[in-house]
């Protein structure tokens, strides 16, 4: 694992990555994609009425 210094929208923080040896795609954690506000949870009901 390492620790980098991230940035996005004027905002820094620290993200922990692990590093492993796959011939796989760099992804970001739902917890980091969060903190970093590249997501937001909306959670909402839709209710139809028909009469």
């Amino acid at each position: 694992m390492i620790r980098l210094k991230c940035g996005y929208d004027g905002k820094q923080s620290y993200q922990d990555f692990y590093v492993v040896d796959s011939p796989s795609s760099p992804i970001l954690g739902l917890d980091t994609c969060m903190s970093m506000n590249l997501m937001m949870f909306q959670l909402f009901t839709h209710l139809d009425v028909f009469l």
